[in-house]
This record gives C-alpha cells, structure tokens and sequence, in this order.
C-alpha cells in the first residue's frame, strides 16, 4: 500500500509524498513518488487518499496527472502508459540505475523500435503472448538495408533484448503476465571460417601491409575486431576492459613482439578515428579480398572462427581452455568449433598437420 511520506527541506519546510512502492522478491522497490503540493498534514492526508484509489491502476501502468498537479487545477486526467512510454523509462532505469554500457543501450534501443514497429504503440498493459509472436514474425520477414534477412543468432539477441524489456514491465506490475518468450532453434549450420588456402592467398595480394599484418593479428589471436583498438599492452599481454568485452569482464590475450607492435601500429594509425570508423573500413577491406579470392560467403569474423577450429584441433579439444582464450561466456559456444570433421579441418589447415 501506498505510504505518505514527509520530507523536510533545507529552508525548515516540510512537503508530503505519497510513495507508491513494490515487493520485488528482495525489497520493497519504488515505482513512483507523488508531490502532493502540499505542507499542511491534513491536507496532505485527504489527497493521499485519492492517490490510495488510484494505486492499483498506476501499478498497471496506468500515468494519472492529479488536479492538484495542474496549474489551474480541474480534474485527475489519465494517460494510458503506451509500450513508447515504457521503453523511455526501462532505457533510463538500465543507464541510471543499473549503469549498462552505451553499446548495450543502443541494442535495447535498436531491440525495441523493432518491437513498436511489429506491435505498434500499444497500451503496456495488454502486451500478451499473441504481440510477442507478431514480433518474431516481423523479425523472421525483416529485411536488412542490403535486402539480407537478418541472421538467426541476431534474432535471437533481439528476442532475449525484448525479454528483458518484458521481464522489467512484470517485476513493476505493468503487465499482469509474465508471457514466456522462447528463443528460435538454434541453428546447426557450422562456423564460417576462412581456410588456410584462402588467408594465404589473400596474404599474398597486393594490399598496404599494414592491413595484411592487422589480419594477421586476427589470424593468430581470434580477437574480434574492434577489441584491437580499446585495449591496453601490459608487458607481453594485451588488456581488453570489460566494457569492451562481449562477456563484459576483462580479457587478457599473451602476444608475441611482432604481435604488440603490429597493435602499436595500427592504434597509433587510427588515433584520432573514432571506433566505429575504423572497424567499417577494415571489414570492408577484407570482404574485397575475400571476393578477389572468389569466397562471397564470408566475412571478417571468419579470422575468428578459424582460430577456434585451429585452437580445437591443437589442444585436443579442450573446450575449457579455448573458451578462455576466445572470451566466450559458455563452453556451448566453443563447442561450435569441434563440430568441424577432422578431414575437413586436415585439408583446410593443411599446416597443422606437418
């Protein structure tokens, strides 16, 4: 039940609140404060009533603006709190409370918008499991600005975005169920990594070697591309932070000298660039070579999953170890890499076997 709460100020004055609040398994967590404009008790006492009435239906989402929150006064207006509204609210919960990294926001954000676009602006409080199917389908239908579907692991991030989104509404009482959102089946297919044949011939075209030896770095170590330029060398090891690691917690990755000086390099080149900037024209840059070597399937990210292959072919499987030395959160994911068959993996990485 709502509480009436009174705050005295600096100057000696007192003002009431009615403090709407919530059991959240742990605590009672605070939904909503409610000026009551007021320093006289009794006064304070008849309006908290009225915010009583009305408690149930703020719990649900409901946005009341109460006469005596007017200027001129007149009756209680209500707004029906819309899915927009929510969003607004859950982004601002994640950045000022729980203090969630900008990239992360921008996929709530990104997450989210696609959600309107499927459901439109609903009320909150009739979001059910019919609005959530509506969404997967939209999702499963979208088309990419290059006229691509979007790829099923994107989905699926997209999915457990909403997820979240829906599970911050049900902990508030802004929906009445807490409707399950189930993730697509994940896809078998295997990584797409770039076979030795294919790295070699790209090394060999005519391309600034200062590119070359940033692939090669990519090669060797399976970082993902932008954790070459926000880390920090520290002695013979390379400090990724966690707000840029996908796991968001540190990494830290053992490089050789030519290794360091080729992250030297390639930091100091990009300096002044922003981030993004340089991840694009890199990307763009392999993609070209891999279609002058005749490969239009594959992407940056394949430097990476070759050294998973290659990394699960030299430590006997150890899934554990090669969990840690590519950041993964979960053994599940590397174990992708061990589902490549040893004849395949002897005639793509012919080197392993000499």
């Amino acid at each position: 039940m709502a509480q009436l709460k009174c705050i005295k100020k600096n100057n000696g004055r007192k003002y009431y609140y009615s403090l709407i609040t919530k059991w959240n398994g742990v605590k009672q967590e605070t939904i909503e404060l409610i000026a009551l404009n007021t320093n006289n008790k009794v006064t304070a006492r008849t309006l908290h009533q009225k915010v009583l009435k009305k408690e149930p239906d703020i719990k649900a989402g409901l946005d009341y603006t109460f006469s005596w929150q007017k200027e001129n006064g007149g009756h209680t207006e209500i707004r029906i709190q819309k899915i927009s509204d929510s969003i607004k609210e859950f982004i601002e919960y994640q950045h000022n409370i729980r203090g969630v990294r900008d990239k992360t926001l921008d996929l709530y954000r990104e997450a989210l918008s696609l959600l309107v676009q499927a459901i439109h602006d609903i009320p909150t409080a009739n979001l059910s499991l019919k609005h959530i199917d509506e969404f997967i389908r939209f999702l499963k239908a979208y088309k990419k600005r290059d006229g691509n579907p979007i790829k099923q692991g994107t989905i699926n991030n997209r999915i457990r975005n909403v997820r979240t989104f829906k599970n911050w509404l049900y902990e508030r009482d802004m929906i009445e169920k807490n409707v399950k959102i189930k993730e697509l089946t994940k896809d078998n297919s295997k990584p797409k990594y770039i076979s030795e044949p294919i790295f070699n011939k790209i090394m060999d075209m005519d391309i600034h070697p200062r590119v070359k030896r940033m692939w090669k770095l990519h090669w060797e170590t399976g970082m993902r591309l932008r954790e070459s330029f926000i880390g920090r060398i520290n002695g013979e090891w390379y400090d990724i932070p966690p707000d840029g690691a996908k796991t968001h917690t540190e990494r830290n990755i053992q490089l050789n000298q030519e290794q360091i000086e080729t992250i030297q390099m390639i930091q100091e080149h990009w300096q002044d660039k922003p981030t993004i900037d340089r991840i694009k024209w890199y990307s763009k840059q392999f993609k070209k070579a891999l279609k002058a070597a005749g490969i239009n399937d594959r992407y940056f990210h394949g430097l990476r999953h070759s050294f998973g292959v290659r990394r699960i072919h030299e430590t006997n499987g150890n899934l554990t170890k090669v969990r840690d030395e590519m950041g993964h959160k979960y053994a599940t994911q590397t174990e992708d890499y061990s589902r490549i068959a040893p004849n395949r993996v002897k005639q793509d990485f012919p080197s392993l076997f000499t």
